[in-house]
């Protein structure tokens, strides 16, 4: 990385510049034979609408075939604030027209960064293939003339017509060389000569080939504009900066006392996101930064609150607590209103994850382990003396108020700690002393972040290879092309000086022969192929996973991978996984593959690509052994879902010891959180099975391996064998595994030792055919050899993915590598994305940069995609909203023989449908075999804030009440068809709420959901409530990511909830409606919750609403609008949560009576368990959102 710059990015926010480079491009041909021609250019047969990678510009060259050829050539001076400036020529050549010729090919699709507008870091279809020839970085490299050539005899008469014409003349100066982009990537366009200029070289005009004209030291090119009106070559210093440098360090070792001295000293604008960058320093620190200043402020808090003291005081829970050596109390903790204000932008993120530690006293005193009670106003313990809502005199009002600046954590105190405890007997008592001081730790470990760093500076020149090479005869020269190759991909601009470089072999050849080296024959780049199973009957039986329509295409695209890449992409309900796990048992099975390391961006994500592969692996097994001789049987893939080596080992033994075999034999510390660990596949799965389990046998949980089957893998045969002819412990366990043996009699006696244990469970790992853990996991002490030795990388949910975790979970030797996922749904999460201090400098100046997917970014690359184009999951119409507004690329997208509505797996929207027309006469019925999405107008609710994110109680109660009445009126109907998503996490924890307090229809529902925590998973029928209200601002339910997650969850029915001129009117007089789309697009001025000015896009949530108002699917309820604006309808909902509240007191009574059947051991290790010894289910939290796939 580089130090501080002074270009107009590295400025401080308050320092912009005030002037404007503007970029200019100029149609082009290039001169291959004077100015006679024929020419490079001019002669186009692009279809219409056609779009260059760089905008468009005024075609003006119009020649013949003889003359010219079909290139579109551009001369560009590109001038971009917060991007490197550069001079040069624009060889564009056109794909085969909609991609489609190619995708039936199988060659795929080609994506490129979003043309008009490129700070949005989106993809579009790519209709051109754009190789760019850029000048050296010194003017001393290089001389540029011009001339005008208007009235030149030696002009054709084609281009005397075009007067004026300028001639442009660029000659490099001794040892200077063009800086090439774009070259090397895959392109296809069969029957056109362009298929054969670029791939086999072949002379574009005359004997002038793509590869000679990029090595030549000159070019001539003509354009037609005066001379004076061109700005090419015209350096201007204040402006011109090429290349771009990043106001960072150089790499070294992590250190975050350097990162924090860069961040504030560089403190500025934020920086453009950019899918090229001039080197591979660039790429290494845009990389890097996003996620260390994502981080940095983070932790810099809660460093701060660490060092800072605060007041509390304790309550015990219980007068005669179940375990009397190791009570437990309620910490009451002051909080100043100062306190909040100072750590407000992270607060919410620090409490996420629902536990705190305690230091009695300063940093240094002794640590207690807590939980933070969400609702403390429903613990027993404080509604009596230490009430938190009692009614006070005027004169204590005061105190009320203080009284919700409290934090209550819940903590196990040891017996030599309660003596440092100061305990009132009410809450008035404790108001005036508050007497023990506390810290509060929160425990940011930067190890995470760490393991980011480290992997993606493995891409810097000179790096060792990762993981390292263990093959004594591996070819140095080959791993080395490899390594530059991957670096040119994460850098983004192609290959051309890595394909064009001497190779090692040649150079030692040619100082044998003792001759000079030649001018070097392009590398091509390496290819994978997928399917190359010398078994074709295996390779039938794995290709028939995909659909029938796609198996020819799958084939081929999977045969021919360049760089080892294969990508797929689709919307949801299309079957990616399974796309994704077609690709992966070809890879496991084909002659240069092997053992798998799958991974993904959450725990559920890996979960369920690791059962979708174990299930299609067994499909395709049992398949095959049909139809051969009973010699050539194969077994089941070992599939292996990892977690931590103390994960493994607790859970392992938390079953021995219950007798319980299910998801929730790990005990997390907060048991609040949505369990991320689950039984199946996992080495603890596998070895309960060798083991003969009962338990396992008799457990109802969804995937897991109950028994070992004949077509299991034989090493797990091999393992079970020693056991079963071990003595000792090892019977004794086999004893307390099949309900021979309890587990007290079995702790009586001998028992197995842990490092026996832990050397089956590694034992079986090391033996898989394919281990999927997180990428933080995976360079873990129990998975870390066998991602090493892994051949293939496999990833689903890689439009979720970060490029750090891409970087750590690949490596850099380019090995292959499938990747499955949706970029139009929810990118990587930068918490620091929008957040700015007064002077308007971003914390986060890469956040726009950290946004983009390891999906994303491989497609921006050039690399061709793999699109699924068939709807499997939602019935007819309830896909057409997304495909329109968020899938415009997906113009061939056709639905499956399950989605006619009138098929029996859509009964329930029919029924939906029917209910819906009947609450409404006005609503327009769904077109005949179709069923469209329904938006319910519900005007003048009351919205609160909550935090930082909102609540709207009339609509997430309608949302209930019509659900239950429909279930009520339609038998067909079942609480578990719906879905319930919002974007405010208060509306789905006050739904929740309501859900318990006994809706009689609604029992077994599941509950809501957010819309991060939901992407991937479905449901019949899917409720989207916005929470939005006309004249206040929608928040981030606007966001087109999110929009598409709520709207995509569907199978036969979606409801979406909210005011439909939250975007300004849709209907009325034309003006207004025009000045309502108008600002939608440019951006609209609402007021917060708070009164404050907040500038708003509005442009997706808008076309939503647009759309169906179209189709006339406006619900309007009679007398559901207008319930919740008066004083006293808030004070009834405001008694009707009090009430939740008491019910939601009783259930966790009843809660507290289970719990206390526990043993105390279980007890403790419930509430002691540190999260920092759960590895990757720590603080990498904050950026997992724990959705499921689709």
């Amino acid at each position: 990385m580089s130090a501080p710059n002074t270009s107009e990015q590295g400025k401080p926010a308050t320092q912009k510049s005030t002037k404007k480079a503007m970029p200019q491009r100029l149609d082009a041909v290039i001169c291959t034979n004077g100015l006679s021609g024929p020419f490079i250019g001019g002669c186009r047969k692009a279809q219409p609408g056609k779009k260059s990678q760089l905008g468009e510009k005024e075609e003006k060259f119009v020649l013949d075939e003889k003359l010219g050829s079909d290139v579109d050539v551009t001369v560009v001076s590109h001038w971009h604030n917060g991007k490197s400036h550069w001079y040069g020529v624009t060889m564009s050549f056109d794909h085969s027209f909609n991609n489609k010729v190619n995708e039936d090919a199988g060659f795929g699709a080609c994506y490129q960064p979003t043309i008009n507008n490129p700070d949005l870091a989106k993809l579009e279809l790519s209709e051109q293939y754009t190789i760019v020839v850029k000048l050296p970085y010194n003017m001393d490299e290089y001389t540029i003339s011009m001339r005008d050539v208007s009235n030149s005899v030696e002009l054709p008469q084609q281009i005397q017509q075009l007067s004026p014409v300028t001639q442009i003349d660029i000659q490099l100066h001794h040892g200077s060389r063009f800086l090439v982009d774009g070259f090397g990537l895959p392109f296809a366009n069969p029957g056109h000569a362009s298929d054969g200029w670029i791939n086999e070289n072949t002379p574009i005009v005359g004997k002038t080939d793509l590869l000679g004209l990029l090595s030549s030291s000159r070019l001539t090119l003509l354009v037609a504009k005066l001379e004076s009106r061109i700005q090419f070559g015209m350096h201007q210093p204040e402006l011109f900066r090429y290349p771009f440098d990043y106001p960072c360090p150089k790499a070294q070792k992590f250190d975050i006392d350097l990162f924090e001295k860069m961040i504030r000293e560089n403190m500025g604008e934020r920086f453009r996101p950019t899918f090229k960058f001039d080197n591979d320093a660039q790429s290494v620190c845009s990389n890097t930064m996003a996620h260390v200043m994502d981080m940095y402020w983070l932790y810099n808090d809660s460093c701060s609150i660490r060092n800072t003291k605060v007041s509390a005081y304790f309550v015990l829970e219980k007068e005669e607590p179940a375990n009397p050596d190791e009570p437990i109390y309620f910490a009451v903790i002051r909080l100043s209103q100062t306190f909040r204000d100072q750590y407000k932008a992270h607060w919410e993120d620090l409490v996420k994850d629902g536990t705190v530690s305690l230091h009695l006293g300063d940093i240094d005193g002794p640590l207690l382990n807590g939980q933070i009670m969400e609702r403390p106003e429903t613990l027993p313990a404080l509604l009596d003396k230490h009430a938190f809502a009692q009614q006070v005199s005027t004169a204590e009002n005061a105190v009320t108020k203080q009284f919700s600046l409290d934090l209550v954590v819940k903590v196990r105190v040891k017996g030599e700690h309660r003596s440092l405890l100061k305990t009132f007997d009410g809450r008035a008592e404790a108001e005036g002393v508050f007497e023990n001081s506390v810290t509060l730790d929160f425990n940011i470990p930067l190890g995470d972040l760490e393991r980011k760093v480290m992997a993606v500076e493995t891409f810097l020149p000179g790096s060792a290879a990762c993981p390292p090479e263990t093959d004594p005869e591996f070819d140095s020269d080959e791993l080395n092309f490899k390594m530059a190759l991957h670096r040119d991909l994460m850098r983004g601009t192609g290959f051309f000086d890595t394909l064009t470089a001497p190779s090692l072999s040649g150079v030692m050849d040619a100082m044998t022969l003792g001759t000079e080296a030649s001018s070097p024959t392009p590398r091509p780049l390496p290819v994978f192929n997928f399917f190359d199973l010398e078994d074709k009957i295996l390779k039938q039986q794995i290709l028939e996973e995909a659909l029938p329509s796609d198996r020819t295409r799958m084939e081929l695209y999977g045969a021919k991978r360049y760089c080892n890449v294969a990508l797929v992409s689709a919307p949801g309900g299309t079957g990616k996984t399974t796309a994704l796990s077609t690709l992966t048992l070809g890879g496991l099975h084909c002659l240069h593959g092997g053992k798998v390391y799958g991974s993904g961006p959450t725990h559920t994500a890996i979960t369920n690509f690791a059962l979708r592969i174990y299930a299609n692996g067994r499909k395709v097994i049992d398949r095959y052994n049909k139809v051969v001789p009973s010699t050539s049987r194969r077994s089941y893939p070992l599939v292996v879902r990892g977690y931590s080596p103390k994960v493994e080992v607790e859970t392992f033994t938390n079953i021995l010891k219950t007798g319980i075999a299910d998801d929730t034999a790990f005990k997390s510390r907060n048991p609040k959180n949505t369990p991320r660990w689950r039984l199946a596949l996992t080495p603890s799965n596998w070895l309960l099975a060798i083991l003969g389990s009962k338990s396992l046998e008799q457990s109802q949980e969804a995937g897991i391996v109950p028994t070992l089957l004949p077509e299991h893998a034989t090493c797990l045969y091999k393992l079970k064998e020693e056991i079963d002819r071990g003595d000792g412990s090892v019977a004794r366990i086999c004893q307390l595994a099949r309900g021979e043996l309890t587990w007290e009699a079995y702790c009586d006696g001998d028992k197995v030792d842990k490092h026996l244990l832990e050397k089956w469970l590694q034992r079986i790992i090391n033996n898989a055919d394919v281990v999927m853990t997180t990428p933080a996991t995976a360079q873990g002490t129990w998975f870390k050899q066998f991602w090493e030795v892994a051949k293939i990388i496999a990833i689903d949910e890689a439009g979720c993915m970060s490029k750090a975790d891409l970087c750590s979970i690949w490596g850099n030797t380019l090995r292959p590598i499938i990747l499955a996922g949706d970029v139009k749904q929810l990118p990587p999460l930068m918490i620091e994305l929008e957040t700015k201090d007064l002077e308007g400098n971003y914390a986060n100046r890469f956040g726009t940069c950290g946004r983009i997917s390891a999906l994303a970014w491989l497609q921006a690359a050039g690399l061709p995609t793999f699109r699924l184009l068939r709807q499997l999951r939602m019935c007819k119409g309830m896909f057409d909203l997304a495909n329109e507004l968020f899938y415009s690329d997906y113009k061939n997208m056709a639905y499956g023989d399950v989605c006619d509505p009138a098929h029996p797996s859509h009964t329930v929207g029919r029924a939906f449908e029917q209910y819906l027309l009947g609450r409404d006469p006005t609503l327009t019925p769904s077109p005949e075999g179709y069923l469209l999405p329904v938006f319910w107008h519900m005007p003048k609710t009351r919205v609160d804030v909550v935090g930082t994110s909102k609540l709207n109680r009339m609509q997430v109660k309608g949302a209930l009440e019509l659900l239950n009445d429909f279930v009520k009126n339609f038998p067909c109907a079942s609480p578990q068809d719906f879905v319930v998503i919002s974007a405010h996490k208060p509306n789905v924890d006050y739904g929740n709420r309501l859900l318990k307090s006994g809706l009689p229809h609604l029992r077994g529902m599941p509950p809501f959901q957010t819309a991060d925590s939901f992407q991937g998973r479905e449901g019949s029928i899917s409720v989207a409530i916005t929470g939005t209200r006309s004249g206040i601002i929608p928040g981030f339910v606007a966001d087109e990511n999110r929009l598409n997650v709520m709207l995509t969850r569907q199978k036969s029915g979606l409801l979406i909830i909210g005011d439909k001129d939250v975007t300004g009117v849709i209907d009325g007089k034309p003006k207004e409606v025009q000045k309502a789309e108008k600002a939608s697009k440019m951006g609209k001025v609402f007021y917060d919750i708070n009164g404050e000015k907040v500038h708003s896009k509005l442009k997706p949530l808008r076309d939503v609403i647009v759309w169906i108002h179209k189709k006339g699917r406006i619900l309007e309820i009679k007398g559901q609008e207008g319930k919740n604006t008066s004083k006293e309808d808030s004070k009834k909902l405001a008694d009707e949560e009090k009430k939740l509240a008491e019910e939601e007191m009783k259930l966790a009574e009843e809660e507290k009576k289970l719990v206390e059947e526990e043993t105390a051991n279980e007890m403790q290790s419930r509430v002691a368990d540190s999260i920092t010894e759960y590895d990757e289910l720590d603080w990498g939290n904050l950026y997992d959102l724990d959705y499921y796939v689709d």
